[in-house]
């Protein structure tokens, strides 16, 4: 994350998503394989495609709520999102959470079925970053 002015400028976070894990391997195997296959899509990534404007006298202790414009790369497709964003400066750190709705098939993603469940065909991408100055 980049803040200039006044502005977050830039954002660019990527995700390891061979790195998710549930508590069970056969469901973990089955993600790896099949659904977001990180196997063969390792990486997910967030890109800030528009400025985000911070309130004058922004210090620290400050709560944001924004709207961020960017673009999603998840299972080796690309396209436009609009993430709804908390954020907290804490000083030393910002953190953020934020989310946005997904339809699977948008990204190519077939829904998980088998014998035992099913999923619709809708989620949501889900974000949970602390940032640090870079000293």
């Amino acid at each position: 994350m980049t803040i200039v002015s006044g502005q977050v400028t830039t954002v660019a976070v990527t995700a390891d998503l061979g790195n998710l894990t549930s508590g069970r391997a056969a469901r973990d195997d089955y993600i790896r394989s099949h659904a977001i296959e990180s196997a063969k899509f390792p990486n997910a990534r967030f890109d800030l495609t528009s400025p985000i404007a911070l309130p004058p006298g922004t210090r620290p202790g400050t709560k944001l709520h924004e709207n961020a414009a960017g673009r999603l790369t998840l299972h080796g497709v690309t396209r436009d999102v609009t993430v709804a964003l908390d954020a907290r400066w804490n000083g030393s750190t910002i953190d953020v959470v934020g989310t946005a709705p997904i339809l699977l098939a948008d990204y190519g993603i077939q829904p998980p079925q088998t014998s035992v469940t099913s999923v619709g065909d809708h989620g949501s991408f889900e974000l949970q970053l602390r940032f640090r100055h870079a000293r």
